[in-house]
């Protein structure tokens, strides 16, 4: 064999070693993209209901309470849009908070915000119902009024002229066409919003919530309108709605804030009502508070890259 074949030989050979290295890397980054490692924009993926919450004994219990399926957090397969006026979710009875603490928990991205009578647009809404027994609610909502803050009120109606506080944003204003966590909690001294985890916003109040869906049986939730329906309608995209009868820490509103727009409940024992929307309106919580709907559709077409990555 003369030098030039022998020379050609191991270039073939040096060629070869590396192409197998370079198939492999490609292999590993396609991988590794497929699963939103470089920046969180990926196609989505988890199919309707692949992570949900089992009661054993039934809905309000917490014995023997766990996650079954794939709770990891991967993004949803498809996503509720509001777009128009009149499109909301709704369930009665509301979801109960009994105690005189409480979060409320959702993954929004805003395309337009509310004109309607109430220049609101409301995320997620639970009322107790008024009348001689009184009643309560919590609405965690976008106010128009104050540059697009995001808000979260409390309410009794135990008293002729109700007790009414909310807590307001103040760390800036919600900007169209960009994710957001938000949350709002209760925790019996004050009312707290929070944006992507952090503090935004805090009020004193000692009004206790007392919500029963019992309390006269004129008791609603709605997740993009207000609970009467008659205006806060929300235009964009809601997901991954939670409700707990605690007020969540913010270690806890953290965790759940990084485990991203397709990410589990946190606290199983005050879980009350989790709705990922991922598709279709069912309570994945255990409780069986699925949700009916007025025009709502879903699309399955789009990526994005959320702020938790």
């Amino acid at each position: 064999m003369s030098i030039m074949e022998i020379k050609a030989q191991a270039a073939i050979e040096y060629l070869t070693t590396y192409i197998w290295a370079i198939l492999i890397i490609a292999l590993v980054a396609v991988a590794l993209y497929e699963f939103g490692i470089f920046n969180g924009s990926t196609t989505p993926s988890a199919q309707p209901g692949s992570c949900y919450v089992t009661r054993p004994y039934g809905p309000g219990t917490t014995i023997g309470i766990s996650l079954t399926g794939e709770c990891t957090g991967i993004l949803p397969k498809f996503m509720v849009l509001f777009g128009t006026k009149g499109n909301y979710f709704f369930v009665s009875p509301s979801p109960e908070t009994p105690g005189n603490t409480a979060t409320e928990i959702a993954w929004i991205y805003v395309t337009a915000f509310s004109t309607t009578s109430l220049p609101r647009s409301d995320i997620v809404t639970t009322e107790g119902g008024g009348g001689p027994s009184g009643g309560a609610g919590l609405r965690l909502s976008i106010n128009n009024y104050s540059n697009h803050e995001a808000d979260f009120a409390t309410w009794t109606t135990k008293t002729a002229a109700g007790n009414y506080v909310v807590a307001t944003s103040s760390s800036g204003a919600i900007a169209l066409n960009h994710w957001y966590f938000i949350a709002g909690a209760y925790n019996g001294v004050a009312i707290s919003v929070w944006l992507n985890a952090s503090l935004a916003g805090s009020t004193p109040s000692n009004y206790p919530i007392n919500q029963r869906s019992y309390i006269t049986g004129q008791n609603n939730m709605s997740i993009g309108s207000e609970t009467n329906k008659a205006g806060g309608y929300f235009y964009g995209y809601i997901s991954n709605v939670q409700i707990y009868n605690t007020s969540l820490s913010q270690s806890e509103l953290w965790a759940l804030y990084k485990e991203g727009v397709g990410g589990a409940p946190i606290d199983l024992n005050n879980l009350i009502g989790w709705w990922p929307l991922n598709g279709n309106g069912n309570d994945y919580s255990g409780q069986n508070l699925n949700v009916g709907s007025n025009d709502v559709s879903y699309t399955s077409g789009w990526e994005t890259t959320y702020p938790a990555t």
